[in-house]
């Protein structure tokens, strides 16, 4: 997990290598902590959950939103991400949909965190707003 400062003022929280159900809601967990004027969870695909997919992006998702004020799901699982977090999710097809979001959206004080499983390359959400 990296933290950095942004330019404008906001803060990244960049998880995105790693991401299954634990390591997700552990991460929220460190967002909900932070000091922030907003908090707002960018969360891709956690991979490799089988069967259990949807229920655990829905599930997790869930859990998002009683931590973050806004939440970001991006990319295939972005459905039940979206369902999951009810009325806070923003579901966007892509990550460039995500980036030019949140430089539309992001002010000074807003905390940002980016979890997904390292094949949902979230990653480059993280790089383009550094």
């Amino acid at each position: 997990m990296e933290l950095r400062g942004l330019a404008g003022g906001a803060t990244l929280l960049n998880d995105s290598f790693n991401a299954n159900p634990d390591s997700t809601r552990a991460a929220l967990d460190a967002l909900a902590a932070m000091e922030a004027k907003r908090r707002i969870a960018v969360l891709g695909e956690m991979l490799e959950l089988g069967a259990a997919s949807d229920a655990e992006h829905r599930a997790t998702d869930g859990y998002a939103a009683a931590r973050a004020d806004v939440v970001l799901a991006i990319g295939a699982a972005a459905g039940p991400l979206a369902a999951g977090a009810g009325e806070r999710a923003v579901a966007l097809p892509s990550n460039g949909a995500a980036v030019d979001w949140l430089r539309n959206h992001l002010a000074a004080g807003d905390v940002v965190l980016v979890k997904a499983s390292c094949g949902a390359h979230l990653d480059e959400v993280a790089a383009a707003l550094t």
